[in-house]
């Protein structure tokens, strides 16, 4: 509920500063607080496609966006690595193609647990950090179709996270994933592979979609 709260308040700030423009997207996020994931920003996709394929069956989907809830995370030694556990949400536009049925086309949101191990993490607060998304169940539903969503248990969704301190209680955190997943649309009785990686940066959104991360969370404190 705090994270939700503090959405809220940040939409306000962004309305009031920008007006009805959006502002463009910083390629780093700024915070007081150095753990993982960032309390601040959201991973977004830039201009990619992404299918999923399966007989009768294509989804199309784009402007993905995913959102760790930091408010909610666990952190737990693996050795010298730092295992982080929190909810998540993830949209995007979804386009569905059921053979013979009418398409569908809208933003859908989907939400869950998800975790990642950030190797040579624990104890350590700045640095560059290989890391892995090691799991991520989320569920949720488009135009009245229930979908699963999931990180591939077959394929290694890497990436990178680079945090230094810029002074004055201050640090940038500069991070990215190749993300591999697989959707469900029968209750994770089979899954479709996407057809390649998507590739999420972590940035401070625009108005528009800091919006659909504030509605989202309102839900998610909802659940709790």
């Amino acid at each position: 509920m705090i994270r939700s709260i503090r959405n809220l308040f940040f939409i306000l700030f962004v309305v009031l500063t920008f007006g009805s423009g959006s502002c463009n997207v910083a390629r780093a996020v700024i915070t007081s607080n150095p753990l993982l994931p960032p309390d601040t920003g959201a991973y977004l996709s830039e201009q990619q496609i992404t299918t999923y394929t399966a007989p009768g069956l294509d989804i199309i989907t784009t402007d993905h966006i995913l959102d760790p809830l930091a408010a909610t995370a666990v952190r737990t030694q693996v050795g010298a690595d730092e295992l982080e556990t929190f909810d998540a949400i993830f949209a995007a536009d979804f386009n569905i193609f059921f053979a013979g049925s009418t398409p569908v086309s809208s933003l859908g949101e989907l939400t869950g647990p998800a975790s990642i191990l950030t190797y040579q993490k624990w104890d350590t607060t700045t640095g560059s950090f290989d890391s892995e998304i090691l799991s991520m169940e989320l569920a949720g539903q488009v135009e009245g179709i229930s979908l699963l969503i999931r990180e591939s248990p077959s394929l290694l969704s890497l990436g990178q996270t680079l945090i230094s301190d810029t002074g004055g209680g201050l640090y940038s955190i500069d991070s990215f994933f190749d993300v591999f997943t697989e959707l469900s649309v029968d209750s994770g009785a089979t899954w479709i592979p996407a057809n390649d990686s998507i590739r999420m940066v972590l940035v401070i959104p625009e108005p528009a979609t800091i919006a659909i991360l504030a509605l989202g969370a309102l839900m998610m404190s909802r659940k709790h």
